[in-house]
């Protein structure tokens, strides 16, 4: 149980932190101290009523201004942790911090901003039909992104909100399963290791993954997912991309059959032109034994000829 001072003195805390933003004055205990307390005020377990931390906000702050208590706490919070306040709540139903800072539909609203104008949200997945290409927007991946997830994804399941983290977590699972996948990720632009590690990253996705409960009617990436899977189950993008891994599978692959193929176009172009030679010179025999034979022949008649004249004679 969490006794009412334990409260008190909590949410004052948060709020304080939230409103004045006295978070660089921790810098000095360690690097990481910031980060770490933006995660502890957004652990699950850690999560006081929204309403609580309002009320204190009110008696802190009695007059905000034309915004209002809670729109202003609301922004207040959101750049806190680093989100942009342009969409907020227009009523008391946010339950805490977390579902706040959560809402990946007001994540959404805002990438598709003028102000964010360019910027990706990491929901953002795509599968354009006519270049056939999947496009995932670039996630930083750290030693504080699995932690950062879980939380997100026991909030989801808990509360049985839309599970976007759950959703998004599952599609990648899927696509990394051994190093090399994270490897192709990474020059792809998609993942930004700052691990240094590729097995790690793996095994960040593959753990995440592990016992996830998702409703597959309701699976944000379902019609992403189908066409890629018949994409890549066409006979032509198979045949390719066993092409691809027996023999293109080193970056010296390229230049020996591209030098294989030169050697095999060199070998025909032989082929064709010693034919063409043996049947120019078979045509120039034939004719040279014509004439030979042409001339015996006229030779032949001619003796004949001149016999059949002696023989009358």
């Amino acid at each position: 149980m969490v006794s009412t001072d334990m409260m008190v003195y909590d949410g004052c805390f948060a709020v304080q932190l939230i409103w004045i933003g006295h978070l660089y004055d921790f810098r000095e205990l360690g690097q990481h101290v910031s980060y770490d307390i933006r995660y502890d005020l957004l652990l699950l377990e850690n999560q006081l009523p929204f309403f609580v931390l309002l009320e204190l906000y009110r008696m802190i702050i009695p007059n905000p201004g034309p915004r209002g208590h809670l729109t202003q706490l609301a922004a207040f919070a959101l750049t806190f942790f680093g989100r942009h306040p342009i969409y907020l709540p227009e009523n008391t139903s946010t339950r805490h911090l977390l579902q706040l800072v959560h809402d990946p539909s007001q994540e959404i609203r805002v990438a598709g901003t003028k102000e964010e104008k360019g910027k990706m949200n990491m929901f953002d997945i795509t599968f354009d039909n006519g270049t056939k290409e999947l496009k995932i927007p670039t996630l930083k991946v750290d030693h504080s992104t699995e932690r950062t997830f879980r939380n997100y994804m026991a909030y989801e399941q808990l509360w049985g909100v839309r599970k976007y983290y759950v959703d998004y977590v599952l599609f990648m699972d899927k696509l990394i399963n051994t190093d090399k996948d994270v490897e192709l990720l990474r020059k792809s632009g998609i993942i930004d290791n700052w691990l240094g590690d590729y097995e790690a990253v793996t095994k960040i996705f593959n753990n995440l993954g592990y016992f996830v409960y998702y409703d597959t009617e309701a699976f944000y990436y379902e019609d992403i997912a189908d066409r890629v899977n018949k994409h890549c189950k066409r006979d032509w993008n198979i045949w390719k991309e066993k092409l691809k891994k027996d023999y293109f599978n080193t970056p010296w692959s390229p230049i020996s059959f591209l030098a294989a193929l030169v050697l095999l176009l060199i070998t025909i172009l032989q082929t064709i032109f010693s034919l063409l030679s043996y049947y120019q010179q078979r045509q120039e025999n034939y004719r040279s034994q014509s004439t030979i034979v042409a001339f015996f022949w006229c030779f032949g008649l001619l003796i004949r000829g001149l016999t059949s004249a002696i023989w009358e004679f």
